[in-house]
């Protein structure tokens, strides 16, 4: 019985490094956006591992489903990506970073983000 559930665990890991790769491809990117919030907290290491990737639409889709999901060790990542030269990865990146800054019951999170989002001191920085 416990081989079987480490046989679905690594199944489950797997699926999620294939969801990140498929938000780099349009006609799979929406079904995999939906698949890893639906996962919630399960998905944040891969989706934290899909904010470092070299194709822009994963990092985009990575903001996006953590706008839902959002988990403290992600906001290194989110703050790297406002200082990427694309444009969408930063706008979404802001706006998981907003929602964080709305939502999140820490009040050392919420500071940190409040320098990120728009009025905050860091934000001006990150304009391009």
């Amino acid at each position: 019985m416990h081989r079987y559930r480490s046989d679905i665990l690594e199944l489950i890991l797997a699926d999620q490094a294939q969801l990140v790769e498929w938000l780099a491809v349009p006609h799979q990117s929406a079904y995999a956006i939906r698949k890893l919030k639906q996962l919630g907290s399960r998905a944040v290491p891969s989706l934290r591992h899909g904010l470092q990737h070299p194709e822009h639409l994963v990092r985009v889709g990575c903001c996006t489903a953590l706008d839902h999901v959002y988990d403290d060790p992600c906001l290194p990542g989110l703050i790297e990506n406002l200082n990427l030269p694309h444009p969408d990865v930063r706008t979404w990146a802001l706006h998981a970073l907003q929602q964080a800054h709305r939502s999140d019951n820490h009040p050392a999170v919420r500071k940190v983000c409040s320098w990120w989002v728009p009025g905050g001191t860091c934000f001006v920085k990150s304009l391009p």
